[in-house]
């Protein structure tokens, strides 16, 4: 019998990706300087982890800023706000982010923050320019954040605004996603809506390899990552 194209073919793209998986080369086994690991450790070391999320991050045309006290962060992200002009964001609510007051801070320099319901049109929101959300988790190996909605947590502000702005606590920085589905995602996909890994400004490609940004998502990213154990000052 002869063998069957379609299938070698399928066999030769299984072949590489099996290769691809094992090169060394590749972002998940791609080491920063210095950098060493414990006898049975699988995660990074200290300030690493951090540091390798904001190279992966960075590498995909992100804007990293931090890590802040949590009001030092709402300072970062009223300053981004006011220097583009904005006068209403899409936010979740207060209580579900990792910074307090956010709300409040903003209304002190003239922003809007809309809190988007279930039922809420999503033609009512095309206008507003900014969306702001936590993050659940960041992964340290693509420079990814992982967005879980709920209750107060609306899926709409990460992915309808064009510019997208997410608050991620440095303790929830993890070496990848098996991690994190051992020691966090586990516990927290019963009680999530929905779940969203988000690496990079949205990318899309047409079949002539024209690759345009912002399509079906964001096109610009900003994560501002907060220390939760360092000393706050009053927000200036």
């Amino acid at each position: 019998m002869k063998p069957d194209p379609d299938r070698t073919g399928f066999d030769e793209i299984l072949r590489r990706v099996r290769t691809a998986v094992a090169n060394p080369a590749l972002a998940a086994d791609r080491r920063l300087p210095g950098e060493t690991r414990l006898a049975g450790e699988t995660g990074f070391l200290g300030n690493a982890l951090v540091a390798r999320w904001q190279q992966e991050f960075r590498a995909l045309s992100g804007h990293a800023y931090g890590p802040l006290t949590p009001a030092a962060a709402i300072g970062q992200a009223r300053d981004l706000l006011v220097a583009r002009g904005a006068h209403e964001v899409l936010a979740w609510d207060d209580e579900a982010l990792p910074v307090p007051n956010l709300s409040q801070a903003l209304a002190a320099v003239g922003i809007k923050t809309i809190h988007p319901q279930v039922n809420t049109d999503p033609a009512a929101l095309d206008h507003v320019a900014v969306g702001i959300t936590g993050a659940s988790a960041g992964l340290a190996d693509t420079g990814s954040i992982i967005v879980t909605s709920g209750a107060g947590r609306a899926r709409s502000a990460a992915l309808v605004p064009p510019v997208y702005l997410a608050f991620l606590p440095v303790r929830s920085i993890y070496p990848d996603l098996p991690t994190w589905m051992a020691q966090e995602g586990a516990r927290l996909l019963p009680g999530t809506a929905n779940l969203v890994i988000i690496t990079g400004p949205s990318r899309t490609a047409d079949i002539e390899l024209t690759l345009i940004i912002g399509v079906h998502g964001p096109g610009e990213i900003h994560v501002i990552l907060i220390d939760e154990t360092a000393a706050d000052d009053p927000i200036g």
